[in-house]
């Protein structure tokens, strides 16, 4: 808050900045020895628009300024040390050398009594004209309870007044309603799809492909390969073919380790006669790191504190969305089968965090011919609107909602057709079951009412029979709907 509010208004003469200012990469690289180290300050896009801690810092000179650090903060040192530098650097070159200074300790993230009397002896000198040691004098601390000054200890329970959920669930119900006006716009659904593109920041994937293995297992011919949309980037992929001609190709984005994989059903697909491609999106099965953030209580696929997490944390500040990047490597892995099929139609299946995936590429892939999702996220609307969620940080799209939802993102593929399973709520709950099938009597089916636009979109494409929604209950439902489906 210091660093912008200086930054933006010159009236505030002179600031010290505690504790916060480093660098982004630095921090990055950090991270993972802290899950915790507030990557929500990080602003979306900052590095893709060449700015870092200091550019921000730098738009106070020349008033003076003073950089307070904890050489064990998780705000990295020598990233503190670094930025200083160039600061140093920039007052120099304005004749204000005198006024940028670095004071450090060594302790953990605080507002130590070493950096509160640097901060008093900096104000001292530049607001007072006086330039003396500080030493706080021993104070004894009330307690809590003698501070509180409402009946609660909190002005929101006591007073009442708009929380920071409340900004957010007000900001989502005026993007809601402008949605619901675009959508009855004849042109709304080709804009989503370009809304999509650049929300998720898509590249052209390069598709440059390796051929690694094949071998002959029970029938079946098995090749692996790896694809490279981008430098640096391996999506690995398995190809099963079985003896007959190909009838149709399946394209399967696995999800995160891929422990909910059913080898018999690929199995089971090639034999009938369709090609089945299996791949890994980036850091997802053989993608993932083996670096891990070093606290139990973190799994690698902690939706807000883990590996996977801090992944898209960087991503954000880099302008493009992890989300996005992994929406890319869907594209290359469905351009390669597509190119490979021939004849006949390719369909793509995705399920939990892969279902949104599968969703996003069908959407800017017209080479995608039919596309199923279970587990998925249904909403972004209904995260913003939420006091909290479960749902992970690598599936969040900045800005989505100002362009689109879920809801039209479904809506687009008309008409395509589309299988949907079992669609989560923020909590990572499925929705509940509130309709039954038209024309199939009292028949249960997942119907919630976020999918409405989307039923209506198909119904009004003429595509009513494409649309599926289906319920089911356990995995063996799951791949029998698939099946069944492709």
């Amino acid at each position: 808050m210091t660093t912008y509010l200086a930054m933006l208004d010159p009236r505030l003469r002179a600031a010290s900045i505690v504790t916060y200012l480093t660098s982004i990469p630095r921090k990055i690289e950090a991270r993972i020895r802290d899950s915790e180290a507030d990557p929500e300050q990080d602003v979306q896009g900052l590095l893709a628009a060449g700015l870092d801690h200091v550019e921000l810092a730098g738009m106070i000179a020349p008033r003076p300024v003073l950089i307070g650090a904890a050489l064990r903060d998780f705000f990295p040192i020598e990233g503190t040390r670094e930025t200083f530098g160039e600061l140093k650097t920039l007052y120099a070159q304005m004749g204000a050398g005198d006024r940028i200074a670095m004071a450090a300790f060594d302790h953990e993230h605080m507002y130590s009594q070493p950096l509160r009397e640097a901060t008093t002896q900096w104000f001292d000198r530049w607001l007072r004209g006086v330039n003396a040691e500080v030493h706080e004098s021993p104070a004894q601390l009330e307690p809590d309870a003698a501070l509180e000054c409402t009946d609660t200890g909190q002005v929101g329970t006591s007073l009442g007044g708009f929380r920071l959920a409340d900004f957010d669930r007000a900001e989502a119900r005026r993007l809601v309603n402008r949605l619901e006006r675009e959508r009855t716009r004849t042109d709304f659904r080709t804009q989503v799809v370009a809304a999509v593109r650049k929300r998720l920041a898509l590249s052209t994937p390069a598709e440059a492909e390796e051929k690694l293995s094949e071998i002959q297992a029970g029938g079946l011919r098995i090749e692996k390969l790896v694809l490279r949309p981008e430098a640096g980037i391996a999506v690995p992929v398995r190809i099963v073919t079985g003896p007959g001609g190909a009838r149709g190709t399946v394209v399967y984005l696995r999800d995160r380790e891929g422990e909910r994989d059913a080898p018999g059903f690929f199995e089971r697909l090639a034999h009938q006669g369709n090609t089945v491609v299996v791949a890994d999106v980036r850091g997802f099965g053989e993608t993932r790191t083996p670096a891990n953030v070093p606290d139990a209580r973190m799994y690698y696929y902690h939706p807000r504190d883990g590996m996977d997490a801090d992944y898209a944390y960087a991503s954000l500040t880099l302008g493009r969305p992890l989300v996005g990047m992994r929406v890319a490597d869907a594209v290359a892995v469905v351009r390669m089968a597509r190119a490979r099929a021939g004849l006949g139609g390719l369909a793509l299946v995705g399920r939990g965090w892969a279902g949104l995936i599968a969703l996003f590429c069908a959407a800017v892939e017209p080479a995608v011919n039919r596309v199923a999702a279970e587990g998925f996220l249904a909403s972004y609307a209904e995260i913003a609107a939420s006091e909290t969620y479960a749902q992970p940080v690598s599936l969040m799209v900045p800005g989505a909602l100002a362009d689109f939802d879920i809801v039209d993102v479904l809506a687009s593929l008309a008409p395509r057709p589309v299988l949907l399973m079992n669609p989560l709520d923020a909590q990572t709950r499925r929705l509940p079951s509130v309709c039954a099938a038209e024309g199939k009597g009292s028949e249960p089916m997942v119907c919630p009412a976020v999918l409405a636009p989307a039923r209506e979109a198909y119904r009004k494409a003429g595509a009513r029979a494409a649309w599926r929604e289906a319920g089911a209950a356990t995995e063996s439902e799951v791949w029998d709907a698939l099946a069944e489906w492709i």
